[in-house]
């Protein structure tokens, strides 16, 4: 008779053990970083909502309806026809809240990213070279620091002339200062480590060693800074809107969509509270997405 080693087989249990498991540690998660769930999810439905807003949305944001008005010529009231009501020119309220957010998302992303490029690049040369090169460059960081950042955002529009595009420009050349200063503070401790000694000690160049072994050890607060950055500024598009420098009527954002209800706000109190409810819980969830990224990957802090 043959001796043959047979394979030991999984038992029957085996799967709902592992399937036990990752609920544990998922449920663990969520108990412990109650924050990145739930800011998570906030900027999940944002970011669905900003996508897919022309197949969610049931009428045209930019065109009265015909029964928008009631016969007084007053914006109708929430219905099941329209369920956020319409506005002072017969526009269905929740189709204009829904591309309202694609806009805030817009705005608040790219504005990011462009705050995040300039601020990184100049915080680690600023870091890893230091001498004069870190003095001159906090010195200007200083300045743009001392300066108020919506004037010379305001300023910056006002000259472009006012559109989307150049309010996410202008936001993010004005907004690196801080960025700069985070970073700068990650590389001075980060290029006395052992790995960048041992780099510099086989001749690697500076930005061989800036891009390979610094930049990586530097990205948890990039990812913080990007997630609260987004919710800023989201509220500064609202508030450049409002103010007329933003995106122009008819054309829909939160900012300039509680401006028009302004003058509104005991006969059709929808037209503030539906985008002003939105731009609050908008700037919550990245806000809490932030502070919840911060505990859970910084090991400072979190643990």
């Amino acid at each position: 008779m043959n001796n043959v080693a047979l394979e030991p087989s999984l038992s029957p249990g085996a799967g709902s053990v592992t399937q036990t498991k990752r609920k544990f540690e998922l449920l663990k998660f969520v108990k412990r970083y109650p924050s990145v769930v739930i800011g998570g999810l906030i900027v999940l439905v944002m970011v669905i909502i900003a996508l897919f807003a022309p197949v969610i949305a049931h009428y045209d944001p930019l065109k009265p309806m015909p029964d928008g008005l009631t016969q007084l010529g007053a914006p109708r009231p929430p219905s099941h026809e329209y369920i956020l009501g319409t506005d002072t020119q017969g526009r269905d309220v929740f189709s204009r809240v829904l591309f309202g957010a694609r806009v805030s998302l817009e705005v608040g992303f790219f504005a990011g990213l462009i705050s995040l490029f300039i601020g990184a690049l100049l915080g680690v040369i600023s870091g890893y070279f230091g001498g004069w090169v870190d003095m001159v460059i906090m010195r200007i960081t200083d300045m743009v620091l001392a300066f108020p950042f919506l004037l010379f955002v305001v300023a910056l529009v006002a000259a472009l002339s006012p559109s989307v595009h150049n309010v996410f420009i202008a936001i993010g050349v004005f907004g690196w200062a801080q960025m700069a200063r985070i970073i700068r503070s990650q590389v001075l401790s980060v290029k006395e480590l052992e790995y960048v000694q041992a780099a510099k000690s086989l001749g690697a160049s500076a930005w061989n060693i800036i891009f390979v072994e610094v930049l990586p050890n530097v990205v948890t607060p990039v990812i913080i800074y990007l997630a609260l950055a987004i919710g800023q500024n989201i509220m500064l598009e609202a508030a450049l809107s409002f103010l007329g420098f933003g995106v122009q009527p008819p054309n829909p954002s939160w900012g300039n969509m509680i401006q028009e209800g302004m003058g509104y706000y005991q006969l059709a109190p929808w037209l503030i509270y539906a985008p002003g409810i939105s731009l609050l819980v908008a700037t919550i969830g990245f806000n809490l997405l932030g502070d919840g990224l911060r505990d859970w990957l910084d090991p400072k802090v979190g643990k």
